[in-house]
């Protein structure tokens, strides 16, 4: 029997969500309470993606998402510095 011949390329995979980087500064840096302001992006729906990584990264007890307004705030709720 003949054998396979295959090639095997690099994919550049999606890795984590474009919004990270946003409670990554915020968890990195030393306030306890930040506005979030994204263009073009409604508040709740911004809510939706933090607590979509907040969640699952284990940070439930360390960072909250809080819509007041129409604006989209993180507060520090407890310790830690870095998302799972």
């Amino acid at each position: 029997m003949g054998g396979i011949i295959f090639d095997l390329k690099p994919e550049r995979t999606k890795k984590g969500s474009k919004y990270e980087p946003i409670l990554e500064g915020f968890l990195s840096g030393s306030h306890d309470i930040v506005k979030v302001e994204a263009e073009n992006k409604n508040a709740n729906n911004l809510r939706g993606y933090s607590t979509k990584i907040i969640e699952p990264g284990g940070l439930e007890g360390v960072v909250k998402a809080s819509v007041v307004n129409g604006r989209l705030y993180l507060e520090r709720i407890g310790q830690s510095n870095e998302i799972n």
